[in-house]
């Protein structure tokens, strides 16, 4: 009744979970499908809030002081992420927080959801290049941080259309996240 395009970007120490849970899925779908009696039981819908099992933040400074803690702590094992084969790349702590910074700014200020600056802005306040805001970004989605309800898409011929007529010329939205105390 109320689609939800995009997916949540997780962290990779939830894969093995979200298998698991995808396994269950699939074997209650089978059972469903075979068992003729239970053919008017409907399956499990994603009808709820697609903010079920985020966290809130307290605040944003706390939560600027997790980030940086965050960073301290698990840098070291999340740096392959952010590298090439040769070793070359990774996110410095300034850019991380600077980044945070500016996402924090524009969430909502009770609960740290609803966050949405396109990268273009990000680069704009804080001067970095585009590819250290995702770097910095993926950071944040790594260490637990903060969660992409929303992914970002560009906008469908007729989407665009009904946008140019109330001033709206951008080509897409940006993705919204979630930010939240570390996992």
């Amino acid at each position: 009744r109320r689609p939800r395009p995009g997916c949540a970007v997780v962290s990779p120490f939830r894969l093995a979970l979200d298998e698991r849970i995808a396994r269950q899925w699939t074997m209650l779908q089978a059972e469903l499908r075979e068992d003729p009696q239970h053919a008017e039981k409907s399956l499990p819908s994603d009808d709820g809030d697609a903010w079920d099992g985020i966290a809130c933040w307290n605040d944003p400074i706390t939560w600027l002081a997790q980030v940086w803690w965050a960073y301290e702590d698990h840098y070291e094992r999340l740096r392959p992420w952010f590298c090439d084969a040769r070793g070359r790349g990774g996110v410095s702590a300034d850019a991380v927080l600077k980044v945070a910074a500016v996402r924090a700014k524009y969430a909502d200020h009770l609960t740290g959801r609803n966050s949405y600056p396109s990268v273009r802005r990000i680069e704009r306040e804080t001067g970095f290049s585009e590819r250290k805001v995702q770097r910095a970004t993926k950071f944040l989605r790594l260490a637990g941080l903060a969660t992409e309800v929303l992914r970002g898409r560009l906008r469908t011929l007729e989407e665009r259309l009904n946008c140019h007529q109330v001033g709206d010329k951008r080509r897409g939205w940006a993705s919204v996240y979630a930010l939240h105390p570390p996992r």
